[in-house]
């Protein structure tokens, strides 16, 4: 159950509960290594996405339709683009 007062969440899981602690604190543990930016994140994926913001990189190809092609900078706005197709 989340520490904090008020709050009353509850976790299977030790590891979970934890980073949703870290709402509450406002613990951003995970910074962007990119220079001059400094945004930090919660969990490391998240900031590995956000830094392909900086880059470029388009690492998350759509996966539902063959061809389709369309690739994204985080999972999150690809699984948005997946939603889309099968809408």
């Amino acid at each position: 159950e989340c520490r904090e007062e008020g709050c009353g969440r509850r976790f299977s899981q030790s590891g979970t509960r934890r980073q949703h602690e870290m709402t509450h604190t406002g613990e951003r543990p995970h910074t962007c290594r990119v220079a001059g930016c400094g945004r930090g994140f919660i969990r490391r994926a998240h900031r590995d996405d956000h830094e392909n913001t900086h880059t470029g990189a388009r690492p998350h190809v759509c996966r539902v339709v063959a061809g389709c092609g369309a690739a994204f900078a985080s999972r999150s706005a690809r699984a948005a683009h997946e939603r889309g197709h099968r809408a």
